[in-house]
């Protein structure tokens, strides 16, 4: 926020700072067995700290961290990271599931 005092009027104006990028999205795991830990990483920069949101078919985790530790089932993942400002959502990743049926 910038306070401006003009002719004895006080204003607050909300301006942004340039926009925080996503440098490495969250990548798909080409291969899981159900309930096997799985890891989703995210990388951002910009000019103010960040914060993190992760995203399981949509539904919010609750999580305020760039990594996602999980375990492997069908679901898909993305993150949305906030600069204090805008609100940048990262690619969706998955897991492809192995069928783990034991072979007798």
């Amino acid at each position: 926020f910038q306070t401006i005092i003009d002719a004895g009027i006080t204003r607050t104006s909300h301006y942004c700072l340039p926009a925080a990028t996503i440098d490495i999205q969250p990548a798909d795991i080409p291969a899981a067995c159900l309930s096997s830990p799985i890891i989703f990483n995210i990388t951002a920069s910009g000019p103010t700290t960040l914060s993190y949101e992760w995203f399981e078919n949509g539904n919010a985790l609750g999580l305020n961290s760039n990594q996602l530790n999980t375990s492997a089932n069908t679901s898909s993942f993305y993150a949305v990271v906030y600069d204090g400002c805008r609100f940048i959502q990262s690619a969706t990743a998955s897991v492809q599931q192995l069928d783990d049926t034991p072979i007798i």
